[in-house]
């Protein structure tokens, strides 16, 4: 555990401090580690990847960015960088029929320094080509496909994946199942896939509008349970090791698909667990999918005897219920595609509602959300917002603790750094691209650092990620961008 007392336990199977989506299995997006106070003597580096791609990195234990990529058109693209020079070290690319898709988006890395990525329905494991050589060229060392039963109909995709603690990987596909596989790459087949779906296995066929979608990455806890939204609802499932059960199921608000970089109905977050010492609250954080969203906190495991829910007609399992305005009361619309970021029990959130959807909603498939996305930091059409939102454990209540329309953060996953105090993102200010970083305590600027204008420096739905020596580092579309601060961040040993 960190000092700060807001870490989930230490998960043996990842590879690093930041391996997993969103950090870690409690998709958070926050970490004790400092990131930059100042954009003074700050230093930019700018790494091409691909073309029309945008790749998610991980980060390895002997210096090495693992990355995986999604683009147009679509190709099973997976690389590593030189963490420390940013220098592209090597690209597997093999290309694919299709348009891109969210599939492949999300992948993990393992203690083993080998990436593991979801793919249309294919699990795909990357590793060294040369066994203990991080500088040696990606290979592809193991592929299988998801059983029918691993799967809703032959038009489903895997989305998101995650670390368990039980030496189990969870993964959720796009049209509703959830399910456990080995972390052990020897071990794993379609034979030892264990799924279920969260609607009824008769509507697993294709096109079927029976089924519930799922456009996020997942989330999992120590004690085995696996968190999923869909466009309907937030699910709890657990996995004994030899079955995967629905533990819960909460009916989400929502008014539809809301376009723009929206990549699917319902709510726009991966789940955040909050909660992480042994007496804390258990609870887990979304937004819903209004069209004015609301932050929406659930209790994870027990309910409190005797506890109503805040809000008249959403289900007991409710904590919280706070519409998301970032300070004007007379917003009509603010979405966002970003899971929540968390610390403690503070949580923050982004708008990224564009002004002007319908300009790219006759766009087919994901072509309406991609052409959004690449158009979200033009000044006519950018979303401005971030607000933060905190649970009160003595008053069972969540509190907006400021909200403001000053800063735009268009698509980029934000990230809290307790020890610096600020939340940072990929931000646009006047048509150019460049680091953010707000004050936590009062929502206010501390730090901007301009890295251009263009698509070379839009981060299209990537993380803000700090690494352990205070470098951020996030994907952009064609690369990496690698903001360096003038000093090296303090060590933090963990405890």
């Amino acid at each position: 555990m960190a000092k700060d007392g807001h870490e989930p336990p230490c998960n043996p199977y990842q590879a690093s401090d930041w391996a997993v989506p969103h950090r870690n299995a409690y998709e958070q997006d926050s970490t004790p580690y400092q990131g930059p106070k100042t954009a003074s003597g700050m230093t930019l580096s700018s790494m091409k990847t691909k073309d029309g791609a945008l790749p998610f990195v991980q980060f390895s234990s002997n210096g090495v960015g693992w990355f995986s990529m999604t683009g147009q058109p679509d190709a099973e693209r997976v690389g590593k960088v030189n963490l420390s020079t940013a220098n592209l070290i090597n690209l597997y690319d093999v290309p694919l029929t299709g348009n891109a898709t969210p599939s492949g988006a999300y992948n993990i890395l393992n203690y083993k320094n080998q990436m593991i990525v979801g793919k249309g329905l294919n699990v795909n494991v990357y590793a060294d080509a040369v066994p203990g050589d991080p500088n040696s060229d990606v290979a592809k060392i193991k592929t299988f496909k998801l059983p029918e039963n691993g799967y809703c109909g032959p038009d489903d995709r895997i989305i998101g994946i995650i670390f368990m603690w039980n030496g189990s990987i969870a993964y959720a596909t796009v049209y509703g199942t959830v399910g456990t596989f080995p972390v052990d790459v020897a071990s794993m087949s379609p034979e030892s896939v264990k799924a279920t779906t969260v609607t009824d296995r008769g509507t697993c066929t294709e096109g079927n509008q029976a089924r519930e979608e799922i456009s996020n990455s997942i989330a999992s806890d120590e004690k085995g349970a696996i968190y999923t939204v869909t466009s309907q609802a937030q699910y709890k499932h657990t996995f004994n090791g030899s079955e995967v059960k629905q533990a819960w199921r909460v009916k989400v608000p929502t008014d539809g698909l809301q376009g723009g970089i929206r990549i699917g109905p319902g709510s726009g977050s991966s789940p955040t667990l909050m909660g992480t010492s042994k007496n804390d609250d258990k609870l887990v954080v979304i937004t819903d999918g209004r069209k004015v969203m609301n932050y929406m906190v659930m209790w994870r495991d027990g309910i409190p005897k005797g506890w109503k829910s805040p809000v008249k007609g959403l289900s007991n399992r409710v904590a919280c219920y706070v519409k998301v305005d970032f300070g004007n009361s007379k917003i009509k619309e603010a979405q966002s595609e970003q899971s929540v970021a968390v610390r403690g029990y503070s949580g923050v959130v982004v708008n990224n509602s564009i002004k002007d959807p319908g300009k790219f909603a006759p766009l087919p498939g994901s072509l309406r959300y991609q052409a959004a996305t690449l158009a979200s930091g033009d000044p006519d059409m950018q979303a401005f917002g971030v607000e933060r939102i905190d649970w009160d454990p003595k008053k069972n209540k969540c509190k907006t603790v400021w909200g403001n329309q000053k800063y735009s953060i268009p698509n980029a996953i934000p990230t809290i750094s307790s020890a610096s105090n600020m939340v940072y993102g990929i931000g646009a200010r006047k048509g150019v691209w460049g680091l953010e970083g707000i004050d936590m305590n009062n929502g206010k600027s501390k730090l901007w650092f301009a890295s251009g204008t263009g698509s070379s420096h839009n981060s299209f739905y990537a993380q803000t990620e700090i690494a352990t020596d205070g470098t951020v580092w996030t994907g952009v579309f064609g690369g990496i961008d690698k903001f360096k601060p003038a000093s090296p961040a303090p060590a933090l040993p963990l405890k």
